[in-house]
């Protein structure tokens, strides 16, 4: 059986977590658990990358973009930023 990474989360991406509707919060928390068992590049929509090279996956969620990586030197899944998308009404 193997383990999950722990999961971290910056002070940016829960805040914006929080300030969802309850029913929104629990499925975007609930979204987080299957990601952490995968390998990100098997999960990820799309990937950018960051300042230092760093491989980025991207995993949108609605409303939001989950960006995340994992680092295996500490065994954690990290979220460096949950985006909120504006709806666009027609």
């Amino acid at each position: 059986m193997s383990v999950s990474p722990k999961l971290v989360l910056d002070v940016e991406s829960v805040e914006t977590i929080l300030s969802l509707p309850s029913a929104t919060r629990r499925r975007i928390l609930a979204a987080l658990q299957p990601l952490r068992q995968e390998r990100p590049q098997d999960t990820e929509d799309y990937s950018e990358s960051d300042a230092t090279g760093r491989h980025i996956s991207v995993k949108a969620i609605r409303p939001v973009m989950i960006h995340y990586w994992l680092d295996g030197a500490v065994d954690e899944f990290r979220v460096i930023r949950v985006t909120l998308v504006k709806q666009w009404n027609q």
